[in-house]
């Protein structure tokens, strides 16, 4: 990827590299009981504030993924076009 480039859509990567890979991370921290938090920026258009991120977080604690995701997307604004899915480590 070009650094100079404002605009990327790696999403059809994540769909076929990387999601079969996270979900074998995802299953072994579940069985394993690891908590865990991974984020792939995986879209950017100079009309959207803060692209595409795919974020898992596996956590007892729900309030970590919101934590994180101000972290690690510093433009975040819940509910300003901003979406998060949170799969947390019991499921629910």
């Amino acid at each position: 990827m070009n650094d100079e480039k404002k605009t990327w859509d790696l999403e059809e990567v994540y769909d076929e590299e990387l999601l079969p890979l996270m979900d074998k991370i995802i299953d072994i921290c579940k069985e394993k009981g690891i908590p865990m938090l991974a984020s792939f920026h995986i879209v950017e258009r100079e009309a959207d504030r803060d692209g595409l991120f795919c974020t898992t977080s596996l956590s007892k604690d729900s309030s970590l993924l919101t934590k994180a995701t101000r972290v690690l997307i510093p433009n975040y604004r819940k509910g300003k076009g901003s979406s998060v899915v949170e799969r947390r480590a019991d499921n629910s």
